[in-house]
């Protein structure tokens, strides 16, 4: 008798995934035109690495272009809190980062 065992994995889990996104334009007074984004994102691996919100920014500048306020929640995967892990905002005109 010959048994045959089919295990069945789950798919390779990305290293994050933006899961949500909201942008607000607005004109400033002078007349500047500025876009804020804010992004929540469940993180599957790499949790602390201090680059990956470089690679999250890439990924929402390719597909949307780039705002001029970026803020990210970085949220762990599986985790019941509903508080981010990390928020970091990235603030384009003033070429500044905050990571908090």
């Amino acid at each position: 008798m010959t048994r045959v065992y089919i295990y069945h994995s789950e798919p390779e889990k990305p290293e994050f995934e933006i899961v949500n996104s909201f942008s607000q334009s607005y004109t400033m007074v002078g007349g500047q035109r500025c876009r804020d984004t804010d992004l929540n994102v469940i993180v599957y691996k790499n949790f602390n690495d201090p680059d990956l919100y470089k690679r999250v920014k890439e990924e929402h500048n390719r597909i949307n272009g780039e705002p001029t306020e970026l803020k990210i929640d970085l949220y762990k995967y599986e985790i019941e809190n509903n508080e981010p892990y990390k928020t970091i905002t990235i603030d384009y005109i003033n070429d500044t980062v905050k990571i908090e």
